[in-house]
């Protein structure tokens, strides 16, 4: 198994210097990005995670896919054509596949990594690696059959969140080993640290550039979901941080200040 680097970052401007240092040269658009909000989640696809460590789950996977199609297939996009294409649709309506979802914006990855657990450090992978399936390959490849890991990109027509994330995908041959235990060579995978203290000051400064629940969930969930984070949830969190000041009075007046614009 290849070492993976590691480091560490407090704030968003942090974050945009390791990004500037580490992952801007000439082969940028190589790296795609992933975030963690729980330190301890492996780069397990979902399906991964309902089967033994190391099993072989290609069979019940297929037939589980197959129960999607035929049950989705009313609502699905015309534009779904094969089996990469349903995994991808399949794994944006959370039924658990060999899929990782990744995106090839890194401010989206940091996002997830602070969406949640803002009691638990947090982590962004970054990963290089080609996109190693051509439009040929992307049509006829069967992926429950792959004998190496592969990046590809979706058709953002299959749902508005792929588009709205930039998604990137990963799929490997043993759904139930992390990515990471299952590496090609030629890639090359990184791992940066978001403390726990960190993560609301972090994610209010990406709402101020326009990355939150509302955009990257372009549905009227998002929307919700974002207005409770803005207005009832950020608040409450401050209201235990400042518990103290609250009592004596103050406390309510500087909750009003720290809830971003």
């Amino acid at each position: 198994m290849q070492s993976i680097v590691e480091h560490k970052i407090h704030s968003l401007h942090e974050y945009v210097e390791l990004l500037e240092n580490q992952y801007s040269d000439n082969e940028f658009s190589r790296w795609v990005y992933r975030g963690h909000a729980d330190h301890t989640f492996e780069l397990m696809p979902s399906i991964g995670r309902h089967f033994p460590r190391g099993l072989d789950s290609a069979n019940r996977e297929r037939s589980i896919l197959t129960i999607f199609k035929k049950t989705c297939e009313p609502v699905a996009p015309e534009r779904i054509s094969n089996d990469l294409d349903w995994l991808a649709f399949a794994q944006h309506h959370e039924l658990p596949t060999r899929l990782l979802d990744w995106s090839s914006v890194p401010t989206i990855a940091l996002y997830f990594c602070c969406r949640e657990h803002e009691d638990r450090d947090g982590h962004v992978y970054a990963l290089f690696a080609e996109q190693s399936l051509s439009s040929k390959r992307y049509e006829t490849e069967d992926p429950f059959k792959i004998r190496k890991a592969h990046k590809f990109v979706p058709p953002p027509a299959l749902a508005p969140r792929l588009k709205a994330q930039h998604g990137v995908f990963t799929i490997q041959p043993k759904a139930t080993l992390p990515l990471d235990e299952d590496l090609p060579r030629d890639w090359i995978l990184e791992k940066i640290t978001v403390p726990a203290s960190a993560k609301l000051e972090i994610r209010k400064s990406l709402f101020r550039l326009g990355v939150d629940e509302a955009t990257l969930f372009p549905d009227a969930g998002g929307i919700a979901r974002h207005i409770k984070w803005r207005h009832l949830e950020i608040r409450s969190s401050l209201r235990q941080r400042s518990a103290p000041q609250s009592e004596t009075g103050n406390g309510i007046t500087a909750l009003k200040k720290t809830v971003p614009d």
